[in-house]
């Protein structure tokens, strides 16, 4: 698995939306 199937993995399994992961991501990278 590469880290871009598991981040969609766990987005399924929390049920996350689209927006809400996008802000996540940038919030990350800001860092």
């Amino acid at each position: 698995m590469i880290n871009n199937d598991v981040l969609r993995s766990v987005r399924y399994m929390l049920d996350l939306s689209d927006a809400l992961v996008i802000e996540t991501i940038q919030r990350v990278d800001a860092q």
